[in-house]
C-alpha cells in the first residue's frame, strides 16, 4: 500500500503542475530536490526513503496552487500533506513525519528528523543549482534582475 500511495502522491502533484501550467515546477525544480534528496538519502541508511520522497513531492505543493506566491507555504504545505496523507490511509506516524518535514524546509527551518534535514538541504541545493531557472522565474513573474537576485541569494 505505501507503494501506491507515493505513485498516487507523485502523479497527484505532476498533474498539478501540468494542469496549472507549471510543469516547469516539476521539472526543473521537484524532480531535481527528489534527485538531491535520494542522492544523500543512501548516506544515511536509516532514512525512511518513503517519507523523504513524498516530502519532496508535497513541499511546495500549496506554493504551485498559490501561483508562487505563498511566503508560508511550508506551514500551508504542511497541513495539506497532513490531510491528503490522511485520506489516503497513510500511517499516523508517517503521516507526522513527511508533515515535520515540510514544515522545517524553508532556509529558516530547523528539522530534527534525518528525513527533514534531507529535504532541508536538498530543497536548499536545488536552488544553487537551478540559477538560471531561477532568474528566468522570477523575471516571468515581473521582479527586475536586481530584485531576482537578492531573491536567489536569501535562499
Amino acid at each position: 500500500m505505501p507503494d501506491e500511495i507515493v505513485e498516487k502522491v507523485r502523479e497527484m502533484v505532476r498533474g498539478e503542475c501540468d494542469q496549472l501550467g507549471v510543469s516547469h515546477q516539476w521539472d526543473h525544480h521537484i524532480m531535481v530536490v527528489l534527485d538531491y534528496a535520494m542522492k544523500l538519502a543512501d548516506k544515511y541508511p536509516n532514512a525512511d526513503r518513503e517519507i523523504i520522497e513524498l516530502s519532496v513531492y508535497l513541499h511546495d505543493l500549496t506554493r504551485i496552487r498559490e501561483g508562487g506566491i505563498a511566503e508560508n507555504h511550508n506551514i500551508t504545505g504542511a497541513a495539506e500533506a497532513e490531510r491528503i496523507l490522511t485520506e489516503l490511509g497513510y500511517p499516523d506516524e508517517k503521516v507526522v513525519a513527511v508533515r515535520d518535514s515540510i514544515m522545517e524546509h524553508r532556509p529558516a527551518g530547523k528539522p530534527e528528523a534525518i528525513e527533514a534535514k534531507i529535504l532541508h538541504v536538498a530543497d536548499a541545493l536545488s536552488h544553487v543549482r537551478a540559477v538560471p531557472y531561477s532568474l528566468w522565474l522570477r523575471a516571468r513573474k515581473g521582479e527586475s534582475l536586481e530584485e531576482a537576485v537578492d531573491r536567489i541569494r536569501k535562499k
